[in-house]
């Protein structure tokens, strides 16, 4: 199946769409003890879903894996702490908070791609590139 990697993309999508919604839905809970939670299960699950993949457990990393996994941890923690207060701290999170941090994302990750790693970037991928940063604009503008 070629194109499996559309179907991943779709439900991943789907569940940071849930994601997002249970940051918003949150009540007075303190960000860290909710994000304790919500990461402890993660971890529960991946444990799991190891011990039925031994086949995962036999791979050694090497050094720079470790440090690469260590700060992509630190990434996560710091993103899901900005994002649980982006929720909090605006009525608009959900609407605009969320859909901006994507396209900035988006953005960014395109950018370096182009820039770092030398990915080819048609006329096409720059035109969404463009129209990403109108959005930007668009869902940050605030008319006077």
């Amino acid at each position: 199946m070629p194109n499996l990697w559309i179907c991943y993309a779709v439900i991943s999508a789907l569940a940071l769409t849930g994601y997002n919604l249970a940051f918003r839905l949150a009540g007075n809970i303190p960000v860290l003890m909710f994000l304790a939670i919500a990461n402890g299960v993660g971890l529960l699950i991946y444990a799991i879903s190891l011990l039925f993949n031994k086949s995962q457990m036999a791979i050694v990393p090497d050094g720079k894996t470790l440090v690469l996994a260590v700060i992509v941890g630190l990434m996560i923690a710091a993103s899901e702490i900005a994002l649980f207060l982006m929720m909090k701290s605006s009525e608009n999170g959900l609407s605009i908070g969320i859909p901006l941090m994507n396209i900035v994302s988006l953005l960014v990750t395109a950018l370096v791609g182009w820039l770092a790693f030398r990915e080819q970037l048609s006329w096409q991928g720059g035109l969404g590139i463009a129209f990403g940063l109108i959005s930007v604009w668009l869902l940050t503008y605030k008319s006077s």
